[in-house]
């Protein structure tokens, strides 16, 4: 999968900020502020890029973040059969490397002096 992020294909219900961008990673900060509304925007990007994802893991409460979700796509080799024995001729498993890590940051007064987008509320990045 080649999908460039851009503000188009971004979830428009949340304010998001694209911080850098290269040939493999784009880095997005936004106002996300809890799993559910990581799933929103999950939601949201899966409808506005036509892809579809699967959670690989998840940390519901951290010490030194708030939560952290990591999503790779449906097309990956994660827990899947590898092409060459899969007998069905079905597989979904195309070793597609796209993944979505989001971790949400605690607002703390050392997070706030250390990290200057958690100062405007945008705990979390892509």
């Amino acid at each position: 999968m080649n999908l460039k992020l851009n503000s188009s294909n971004l979830p428009s219900s949340f304010n998001n900020l694209i911080i850098e961008t290269n040939n493999e990673v784009t880095k997005i900060r936004s106002n996300l502020v809890d799993l559910s509304s990581i799933g929103k925007w999950m939601e949201e990007f899966s409808i506005l890029t036509a892809t579809k994802w699967n959670v690989r893991s998840s940390v519901p409460k951290g010490k030194y973040i708030q939560c952290k979700k990591n999503f790779v796509c449906h097309h990956s080799s994660y827990h899947k059969v590898n092409k060459d024995s899969n007998k069905r001729g079905l597989s979904k498993n195309t070793s597609c490397k796209a993944q979505v890590k989001f971790v949400i940051k605690v607002d703390t007064v050392s997070t706030r002096k250390t990290d200057p987008f958690v100062k405007v509320r945008y705990l979390y990045s892509v």
